[in-house]
């Protein structure tokens, strides 16, 4: 509830609360809420709410800090009423045999102190793992997890408020996200490759010099 909101990637158009395990939960975008809902207290690795609009999980966040409130006794007159509820079975989504790094924080580069929680990936188009920031105002907001194809997305920079730092692709093993603070994206030269061209030109074109020096003092010769 502290975490600033910030917008999803494109092709993420829900909010997706999901539950990891008895005590570890995750919020974040999603592409679609067609994964498997909880349905009880003791399920694992399911959505325990999923919404397309700003703010829209609120409600369930609110829901779920523990309240110190007394319970006070109160008489009330009970209406008879009959109710027919329908329940409709949830849709499982299975996942795509793909996983990634999953984490959110704030803060200039949170990434590389936070732990990231290992995540499925789902569908046909989530076969990438990404690392983005939002800001907003003076606070970047860090998200990492599945992706659509994230390669020709803005690389981050000095003076960029929304780019991309990683995008790589995802694996079984989910491991392709560094989290280093290095810029790992496709077209961006991996970082440190774009320092080194000069020297590397420098080195090749160095024996060509020679080679036409030698030629032109011997024409002179």
């Amino acid at each position: 509830m502290n975490t600033t909101a910030a917008p999803c990637p494109y092709g993420c158009d829900y909010c997706e609360f999901r539950q990891i395990n008895e005590s570890m939960y995750s919020v974040g975008c999603a592409d679609s809420c067609d994964a498997s809902r909880c349905v009880n207290a003791t399920q694992l690795d399911c959505v325990k709410d999923c919404c397309n609009t700003t703010h829209c999980l609120n409600a369930t966040l609110l829901a779920m800090e523990p309240t110190t409130s007394p319970t006070v006794p109160m008489t009330t007159k009970k209406a008879t009423m009959t109710t027919t509820t329908t329940t409709t079975a949830p849709t499982t989504r299975a996942s795509n045999g793909m996983k990634c790094k999953s984490l959110t924080c704030t803060g200039a580069d949170c990434y590389t102190t936070s732990t990231p929680v290992m995540t499925w990936c789902y569908g046909d188009t989530e076969t990438y793992c990404k690392l983005m920031k939002m800001t907003e105002g003076s606070t970047a907001t860090w998200m990492a997890g599945c992706s659509v194809d994230c390669t020709e997305q803005t690389a981050c920079g000095a003076s960029t408020p929304a780019c991309h730092q990683e995008c790589c692709m995802a694996s079984a093993a989910g491991d392709c996200l560094k989290l280093d603070g290095k810029l790992n994206m496709p077209n961006s030269g991996g970082g440190g490759s774009t320092q080194a061209l000069p020297s590397t030109l420098m080195g090749l074109l160095g024996p060509c010099l020679m080679l036409w020096m030698m030629v032109f003092m011997g024409e002179l010769l």
